[in-house]
């Protein structure tokens, strides 16, 4: 799993995320989660998740249980490093 915070402006400074990048800042990554095996890291940006842009924690969270509810096993999301947005398939956990 990942721990997402509010793109606040210390953490926009500290990990220095470009100004026009918007969502969510990844603050932890678990080593053993799918996020890991995508190599999304600490100051990366969820920007969005599925069809859904990202503007805060709970709008991935809210992507994530549609995804579950759904019984999907990936979902997509957009990660921002550096001002560069790639896309990843991250498993869904069953619960």
């Amino acid at each position: 799993g990942l721990r997402l915070a509010a793109l606040s402006p210390e953490l926009r400074q500290q990990f220095a995320v470009p100004d026009g990048v918007n969502g969510a800042v990844v603050t932890a990554v678990d080593t053993l989660g799918s996020a890991a095996g995508h190599d999304v890291r600490p100051g990366d940006v969820v920007v969005k998740a599925g069809t859904q842009w990202v503007t805060r924690a709970e709008d991935f969270e809210a992507q994530l249980a549609a995804a579950r509810a759904a019984k999907r096993r990936f979902l997509l999301v957009g990660v921002s490093r550096r001002g560069e947005t790639s896309f990843k398939a991250f498993k869904v956990p069953n619960s």
